[in-house]
Parts: C-alpha cells; sequence; structure tokens
C-alpha cells in the first residue's frame, strides 16, 4: 500500500503520540498499561507497513521501563539494521554526491547513539557493545567520506 505524505505524517503523529503516553504510563508505575499502549502502536503502525524510525525509540525505552525487555531489544535491533543499512547505502555514493545525505546520515548515527545509550541505561550489555561497534564503524565511514568531524 502506498502511502502519501499526509498518510505518513499521521503515522509518525500516532507513533509519536503513543510513544508519549506509554512514556507517561510508565513513569507513573503503570507498567502492564504502558506495555499495552506499546503494543497497540506497533499493531496499529507495524514495521512491514510503515518502516520503524527514530520515532519508535521511545516505545523501545518504555518497553525496558516497563519491564518488556525482550520486546525493546527487538525493537532496538531492527532500528539498528535499519539505520546501519541506511548509512551503507549512503555511502556507496560517490564524492561530492555523499554530501546531499548529511543531514540522514547523521540523523543516522545519532539514532545508533540513541541505540546505545538506551541499551546501557538499561543493562544490555550485548546490544550496547554491538551499537557502540557499530556507531564507531560507521562514523569513522562518514568522516572518511564528508572530512567531517
Amino acid at each position: 500500500v502506498y502511502l502519501d505524505e499526509t498518510n505518513r505524517r499521521m503515522v509518525t503523529n500516532l507513533r509519536t503520540n503513543f510513544g508519549r503516553l506509554a512514556m507517561q504510563l510508565a513513569e507513573e508505575g503503570k507498567y502492564r498499561e504502558a506495555i499495552a499502549v506499546c503494543d497497540r502502536c506497533v499493531g496499529m503502525a507495524p514495521d512491514e507497513a510503515y518502516r520503524f524510525d527514530f520515532f519508535m525509540l521511545p516505545v523501545a525505552e518504555t518497553y525496558f521501563k516497563a519491564g518488556a525487555n525482550d520486546k525493546g531489544a527487538r525493537m532496538l535491533e531492527r532500528l539498528l539494521t535499519l539505520y546501519t543499512q541506511d548509512l551503507n547505502y549512503y555511502f556507496r555514493f560517490p564524492g561530492e554526491r555523499i554530501n546531499q545525505f548529511d543531514y540522514e546520515m547523521q540523523q543516522a548515527l545519532s539514532v545508533i547513539n540513541h541505540i546505545r545509550q538506551i541499551a546501557l541505561t538499561n543493562n544490555n550489555s550485548s546490544l550496547k557493545d554491538k551499537a557502540e561497534t557499530e556507531l564507531k564503524k560507521q562514523y569513522d565511514k562518514y568522516v572518511q567520506a564528508t572530512g567531517k568531524m
């Protein structure tokens, strides 16, 4: 199904609002409800229908906060895979053309760093190490490709 810009924006708003609600519920100690909200968010806007993006980070973080560590880890793993694939795609562009994607590359690096931070905060050392390794590798490629630090 093709999602035009309006529908994509609606999905983004949906994910943002679900993430905020879930985070607030978790802050109030209503963990079961927070997990249910996260599950509903993923069910209404699954990765297969509209690719996960950085708006899913609060959902993943809430899963951890509410005690659904497996769900949170799976979501972060998926985001790590997606943003690593994006960076690998951008790095295939030659010379000056790569600069057209500077914003997207910086955003992807930021998401990977955020994944690392969530994993660190939630004592998931294997995911933290994986994100840290990927961040270093991708950042080094970014510096080499763009000359920026």
